[in-house]
């Protein structure tokens, strides 16, 4: 039943904006719903979906206001924030070969969210690696652990938006195929690339490191500092 409302409120965000939303932020007091805990929790991926959409998509101030009450308690949302981190990508690299302003618009609060989930994240992973070893606990730990998840689940869209596959094959990617659209996605993203290099698992960076390969040609200088920075510091931070 939950699944259910979950695809129909996805069905009527386009045609009913305003009525969808109001359901959608309403269902969020989820003490009130009962289900089958699978049920629940494909609901609350469903949700973390729709309120991402709610805000990068039709710019819904109030979803933006839930989703920064997620990032300031990532433990309790992690069904929602890693699920609704895929919903993102056709957006980072939306508009690149066309002047449609609306995507434009929600192309850059996309890649704006995502920095914030890769900032937050990155945040808590150095204050635990920051601790005396004595007081990293297994809490922490724990924290520490699904920040780093969550931060590879978002840093990893950027490289699959452009195309990950065709890129592995040396194909033409299914975005950014020109140098100077390569070149807009660099600069608009570079802070965001760098902040991956902080404290990025070994995995994310190895996905870092082929999406900037790919940029490479549309700035040399600045993917040279970015795979540097990368190796250097969140090489040495997980050792």
């Amino acid at each position: 039943m939950l699944v259910h409302l979950a695809n129909f409120l996805t069905s009527a965000m386009n045609e009913e904006t305003d009525r969808a939303a109001n359901l959608i932020l309403a269902l969020l007091k989820r003490e009130e719903l009962r289900g089958p805990e699978e049920d629940l929790r494909e609901f609350r991926r469903g949700l973390g979906t729709l309120i991402f959409h709610l805000w990068v998509r039709y710019e819904r101030a109030n979803a933006l206001t839930v989703i920064d009450a997620w990032l300031g308690s990532r433990a309790d949302n992690q069904t929602e924030l890693r699920h609704a981190a895929f919903c993102l990508r056709g957006w980072l690299v939306a508009g690149y070969d066309n002047d449609d302003p609306a995507k434009a618009e929600a192309r850059k609060r996309a890649q704006t969210l995502a920095f914030s989930i890769i900032d937050r994240t990155a945040t808590g992973i150095e204050a635990y690696f920051a601790l005396d070893p004595k007081d990293q606990t297994e809490e922490r730990g724990g924290r520490a652990t699904e920040d780093a998840a969550l931060l590879e689940q978002m840093s990893d869209q950027f490289f699959f938006a452009v195309g990950a596959p065709e890129i592995r094959e040396g194909r033409q990617p299914k975005a950014l195929g020109e140098i100077g659209y390569r070149k807009r996605f660099l600069d608009d993203n570079f802070r965001t690339f760098e902040r991956v290099g902080d404290a990025a698992t070994p995995k994310a960076i190895y996905y870092m490191l082929q999406l900037i390969e790919f940029l490479e040609p549309a700035d040399p200088a600045a993917v040279f500092d970015l795979a540097s920075h990368a190796l250097l510091k969140a090489g040495k931070l997980h050792g």
